[in-house]
């Protein structure tokens, strides 16, 4: 099955066509729709359209898909999410690679923005950590989250790879978010 969507995700980077990934045992978003941009061996570098507004990117690791498809229901949507632009979204000059947790995180390093880290699958909780990354190690990410009050939290959380399902940032809620909390916190 990985093999089949593999290929449909190739296709649809090729065409530039909107796809929907199908994830499994998601606590939120169980599917994500917008266009594929960039494939890995391991990860899928996409942008995220909801209700026919760019909500930034999304990095996937590829496991935890189990089916990509447009069909022709969606063929309406993609015509006016082209006819809105969103088709344009390019890969971010700053991420060069995809290949592993270790290359995506130090790109994102460089990004001038808040970054969202995801754990969804997470049989005791579900993680949602908003703000920038402090240091990358072999096995985890060294983050620092910001929390709903605009404070930073007093520890650098250790984000197992692992535990990671999703990777998001240029999203309206991080861009937001970016413009109003104190930097200086830092």
């Amino acid at each position: 099955m990985i093999n089949e969507v593999v290929e449909t995700i190739k296709y649809h980077i090729t065409k530039k066509m909107i796809i929907r990934i199908e994830r499994k045992d998601m606590f939120e978003t169980e599917s994500i729709n917008g266009f594929p941009i960039m494939l890995s061996n391991r990860f899928l570098l996409m942008t995220v359209i909801n209700d026919f507004h760019d909500e930034g990117y999304a990095i996937l690791n590829i496991e935890n898909i189990i089916d990509a498809y447009s069909n022709e229901h969606d063929t309406f949507y993609e015509k006016i999410c082209i006819s809105e632009g969103l088709q344009d979204i390019s890969r971010p000059k700053f991420l060069s690679s995809i290949y592993n947790y270790q290359q995506i995180f130090q790109s994102l390093q460089n990004y001038e923005g808040l970054v969202s880290i995801q754990c969804e699958n997470q049989v005791k909780r579900y993680a949602f950590y908003l703000g920038i990354i402090k240091d990358v190690k072999d096995e985890n990410v060294e983050f620092l989250d910001i929390g709903m009050d605009g404070e930073w939290d007093n520890e650098t959380h250790i984000i197992p790879y692992d535990e990671i399902t999703q990777i998001n940032f240029g999203d309206n809620y991080s861009k937001v978010y970016y413009k109003y909390y104190d930097k200086s916190l830092k």
